[in-house]
């Protein structure tokens, strides 16, 4: 099986009114990039986002090891999700992500890591600047 890094992070306009997300996959020396938008949609929405859109681009059944900013991400996938399960998803927030999440993960076994250290993960920063990117991009657009 093979092991597949993914990196995520996400940001917002001051009001949330438009959030970006940015994310790499990372195979051997294969890098892919990936960055997209969303109006009204919180940052821990997109942070999950990310995640999920990252893993629609796997081909087969992988080990992932999900390295994000995101602590809603990290302790929703290594903790909270069981739980939500075992409950039948009472009161979850975001509860229409969370059921994405579960069916693109189905097929893959993964683990989650919170890391804020964007020098030891260079990825990381660079998934948080093609968030801003995408962000900053929209914004301008829109300001035309």
């Amino acid at each position: 099986m093979k092991h597949i890094t993914l990196y995520s992070s996400a940001t917002a306009l001051e009001n949330e009114t438009m959030t970006g997300y940015g994310l790499i996959l990372k195979y051997a020396q294969s890098i892919k990039e990936q960055q997209g938008i969303q109006t009204s949609c919180s940052v821990n929405q997109m942070e999950l986002k990310a995640v999920i859109e990252g893993l629609k681009l796997l081909k087969e059944p992988c080990e992932v090891t999900i390295i994000t900013d995101a602590i809603y991400v990290v302790k929703g996938i290594n903790i909270w999700l069981e739980k939500w399960q075992q409950r039948d998803f009472q009161k979850v927030i975001n509860l229409d992500l969370w059921r994405d999440y579960l069916k693109v993960s189905a097929t893959h076994n993964i683990t989650a890591q919170k890391v804020t250290d964007y020098i030891r993960y260079p990825e990381l920063a660079r998934c948080s600047a093609l968030a801003i990117q995408s962000v900053e991009k929209m914004s301008k657009s829109k300001n035309l």
